[in-house]
């Protein structure tokens, strides 16, 4: 039965799909067609046991490593134990972190484009959360969205550091993936002990804003209709759809500095401490400049 010996999970906005797109063409690394398994946090998932997860990997041959790469799995407390005790303490996790309140509010940008959010600012949309610093069951990737609980690393990461060696854990910051790509890339091929043999990196998930909610969800009820791609060619289609796309969006506004760091100070201060403690390392970084 192959299973993976390698879990890349991280916080949501934080550079795993990025990540995954440019590992994927290693010859050292399998990962399944489909990037985000799901196993460990979805009980659903669960239940059908290590046969149907053991499936996603049946066409991985002699790489080093095959990948489960699901960005939930630093966000649900359960999740540790669980591949632990089913894939043993030996295996390599590497888990992606990005500024608290840059990666709330690119979640909260997200939530807007795929119009499961309807507030629209960002401000009034965290003030209705109840924050936890422990999230144990399962919910729906977007309801309630923990925007802030997200960001709240220290308690996320703190069952990894409790049940693996550390040797076997690589924190990767999305500011140095992004900013130090080539440092970064060779400091996780060090982690890994394979070859450097990446192509470019290429930003994913690009986000765009609706202009008008209600054009948007008419847009997405009538372009992925079968009857119109069976008239037209598949690539004018795409073109039109994507034009279509392009006139009704537009890219989000960026969140003042200012404003990231008196949020930070507010919600996020005590837990980076904590974090720092844990993981021997500082996150100055995240204070654009108040330090």
């Amino acid at each position: 039965m192959k299973l993976p010996n390698l879990i890349i999970g991280g916080a949501q906005k934080a550079g795993t799909t990025s990540f995954y797109d440019l590992i994927k063409d290693h010859p050292d690394i399998f990962v399944p067609h489909q990037k985000e398994l799901h196993y460990f946090d979805v009980p659903d998932n669960y239940s059908k046991g290590l046969g149907w997860y053991s499936n996603f990997f049946n066409e991985a041959s002699d790489q080093k490593y095959r990948v489960d790469c699901t960005p939930d799995y630093l966000h649900y407390s359960y999740v540790a134990p669980n591949i632990k005790d089913l894939l043993g303490s030996n295996i390599k996790l590497i888990f992606f972190l990005r500024q608290p309140v840059k990666r709330a509010y690119s979640q909260f940008q997200f939530y807007r484009s795929h119009l499961v959010e309807t507030e629209n600012n960002f401000e009034k949309a965290i003030s209705k959360e109840i924050i936890k610093s422990k999230i144990d069951q399962y919910d729906l990737w977007y309801n309630p969205p923990h925007y802030l609980s997200r960001s709240l690393y220290y308690e996320q990461l703190r069952k990894y550091y409790e049940l693996f060696p550390l040797k076997n854990i690589l924190i990767i910051c999305f500011e140095d993936l992004v900013n130090q790509t080539d440092d970064t890339i060779r400091s996780i091929c060090s982690f890994l002990q394979i070859d450097n043999q990446f192509d470019k990196l290429k930003q994913a998930n690009k986000t765009m804003i609706p202009k008008n909610n209600h054009l948007m969800r008419f847009f997405n009820t009538w372009f992925p209709n079968d009857i119109i791609k069976s008239l037209i060619p598949t690539s004018y289609y795409n073109k039109i759809r994507n034009k279509t796309y392009e006139s009704f969006t537009t890219a989000p506004s960026k969140i003042s500095e200012n404003l990231v760091n008196e949020l930070t100070e507010k919600y996020f201060a005590k837990d980076i401490i904590l974090l720092e403690e844990l993981t021997g390392r500082s996150y100055d970084r995240w204070y654009i400049s108040s330090k």
